[in-house]
């Protein structure tokens, strides 16, 4: 429980505090909540039931083929440019970062060749990863969290350099998927969504709506899911605890907590920042920025990447 665990008083007795929002949220008297802890809630456990029903999107194949390769610790140039080659979405979306005027230069890119060499190997395999992704959040209501993963995973990136902690394309990849437990929310009823969006509007940090409308935190969600999805565990130990990095002394951990906090979508707006957690993600990493050094800054290569902002 956090009260054994953590200083801070807004999550000490998360657990407490959930089942009393959960009482007045539903209607009920803290005692009769206590005394039917057992009694089944709108939207207990959907969350979980969702997940098992296929709201959340099936990892694209490409992507696991792809993640294999890049995996490789001697892959070359030629590989990568092999690897791009065998898609059209990848191709395109290298060829239109290294053309995007932040990429440098005078001259457009026609070949992949030309391309992976104008915005580098590291940026290519970032590009590649993230391409790869995209996909699940195609839908409208995802957008903006794929936004914010890729800020995120950008942000995780920077840290990791800085911090020397971390492997920095592993950090970048852990950004990625930081949030992908709320991918689900998006397939569940729109009655569930209010609930969350009226707990969220008066202020309640993510998990604590999550525990109260869904029965399971998105961090726990997207963690299982990448384990059947056979990711590191250490990856999804981070994704588990990014938002409570006490809970784990994994650098990757600390790593995604900063890299969210820096988030211009969902620091402080999602009750996610508190001093001591930046605190002891800093001594985990032996940083001494504040958590805005690491934003991304308006250049990326992965620009091209992202969604629109809705109308």
């Amino acid at each position: 429980m956090d009260a054994e665990i953590a200083p801070d008083p807004e999550v000490n007795g998360l657990e407490e505090l959930a089942e009393e929002v959960a009482a007045h949220f539903w209607g009920r008297s803290s005692s009769s909540s206590a005394a039917n802890t057992t009694e089944a809630r709108p939207g207990d456990g959907a969350l979980s039931r969702s997940r098992r029903t296929g709201n959340l999107p099936v990892f694209p194949a490409v992507a696991a083929r792809v993640f294999d390769l890049l995996a490789d610790d001697n892959l070359n140039f030629g590989d990568l440019e092999s690897i791009i080659s065998s898609d059209q979405t990848l191709a395109g979306h290298i060829i239109a970062a290294a053309n995007s005027a932040v990429a440098g230069g005078s001259t457009r890119m026609s070949s992949i060749s030309q391309a992976v060499g104008r915005i580098g190997v590291i940026a290519a395999r970032r590009v590649v990863r993230a391409s790869t992704l995209r996909g699940m959040y195609r839908a409208p209501q995802s957008r903006a969290l794929w936004n914010h993963s890729l800020d995120v995973a950008e942000a995780a990136a920077r840290i990791a350099m800085q911090s020397g902690t971390v492997d920095s394309e592993e950090a970048f990849l852990a950004g990625l998927m930081h949030d992908l437990g709320k991918l689900v929310l998006g397939g569940l009823p729109a009655e569930t969504l209010d609930r969350c969006d009226r707990l969220t509007q008066a202020g309640c940090p993510d998990l604590l709506v999550d525990r109260v409308v869904l029965g399971e935190t998105h961090t726990s969600a997207g963690a299982q899911s990448l384990r059947e999805w056979h990711f590191a565990d250490h990856i999804a130990a981070a994704v588990e605890h990014h938002h409570q990095p006490e809970r784990n002394a994994a650098p990757m951990c600390s790593v995604l907590y900063l890299a969210e906090a820096a988030s211009p979508l969902h620091g402080s707006a999602a009750g996610l920042v508190c001093n001591w957690r930046v605190e002891l993600a800093h001594r985990t990493l032996a940083l001494r920025n504040g958590v805005d050094a690491y934003m991304a800054g308006t250049g990326s290569v992965l620009s091209g990447l992202r969604f629109a902002a809705a109308a």
